[in-house]
């Protein structure tokens, strides 16, 4: 890896379903580096599931929630970081996280998200 802020982090985003989740772990193993998943971190913030917490305090809530943690995850550091579906939707946090790290978008082909949602 390049010695640069830029490189300090692999920050994974794409639909739900894509495999964020089981690619960071395998990535942050073979970097040796810290795995982040926003959403783990968000229901342990939060106390509860993000199913729970939307339906007590709703969407408007968690989306706030969500940014928040955005704000602090950009001070992370050889970090592969799996985002929750929602973190694009915050320009703002978004832009300033994308400066910390390269972004990769996962991809899988509809029938695949199928499959692995009807298990969620």
């Amino acid at each position: 890896m390049m010695n640069n802020q830029k490189s300090s982090n692999v920050i994974l985003t794409g639909f739900r379903g894509t495999g964020k989740t089981t690619v960071g772990k395998i990535l942050a193993t073979r970097l040796q580096w810290v795995f982040v998943d926003m959403d783990e971190q968000l229901t342990q913030r939060l106390g509860a599931s993000i199913a729970e917490v939307v339906a007590r305090q709703g969407w408007r809530f968690f989306r706030q929630e969500e940014a928040r943690l955005l704000q602090d995850l950009q001070a992370m550091r050889c970090t592969v970081l799996a985002t929750g579906g929602g973190a694009i939707e915050h320009q703002q946090e978004w832009q300033q996280l994308r400066n910390c790290g390269y972004v990769v978008w996962l991809d899988a082909d509809i029938s695949t998200i199928r499959r692995r949602l009807m298990t969620d």
